[in-house]
């Protein structure tokens, strides 16, 4: 059996909260290759967007507590 084989079979075993977790780390392993192999720049703003979504950073846009806490109304026109 191949490395990527039994990584993916030791995924499946965990839990949601650390599956998150694996996966959030797997996207800082790719960002720190990029940035060390010097190809950070060369990463689209799509793919940065869906590297930010694949982490997790926009997670709290889906819970329901964050809804209609601010309106059209709220803050200062730019």
């Amino acid at each position: 059996m191949i490395m990527h084989e039994q990584v993916v079979e030791k995924i499946y075993t965990l839990q949601a909260p650390l599956v998150r977790e694996v996966d959030n780390f797997i996207d800082f392993l790719m960002m720190r290759y990029l940035k060390i192999n010097g190809a950070q720049n060369d990463l689209s703003p799509e793919t940065m967007t869906q590297f930010a979504i694949a982490g997790g950073a926009f997670d709290w846009l889906l819970d329901p507590a964050e809804k209609d806490i601010y309106s059209e109304e709220d803050g200062e026109p730019i």
